[in-house]
């Protein structure tokens, strides 16, 4: 049961960060470097529920300015979308 409360919140936490960022007017190409950074993160910390949690606290805070970002602009959002796929595709 456990498990699956970890894993659900896992999930939540990383729908979060793909809709997500920090600072007060970041690009969208910095909400993407800062989603991929808590994804590496929270994938690290996926064994330790405790640890997840703290993390996704720490990254639920960081990321709102993202998240208020993209909610406003469609702009900021198709943007983010891009960069985010870029940094994706680094990573492989």
């Amino acid at each position: 049961m456990k498990k699956q409360t970890t894993i659900f919140g896992f999930i939540l936490i990383a729908s979060l960060v793909i809709t997500s960022c920090t600072d007060s007017n970041p690009t969208a190409c910095e909400c993407a470097d800062l989603g991929v950074e808590a994804m590496t993160e929270l994938f690290a910390s996926f064994d330790d529920s405790t640890k997840m949690q703290e993390l996704s606290d720490k990254w639920e805070v960081k990321l709102k300015p993202c998240e208020d970002l993209q909610s406003s602009s469609e702009e900021f959002k198709s943007e983010f979308e891009e960069c985010l796929k870029t940094k994706m595709s680094e990573m492989e």
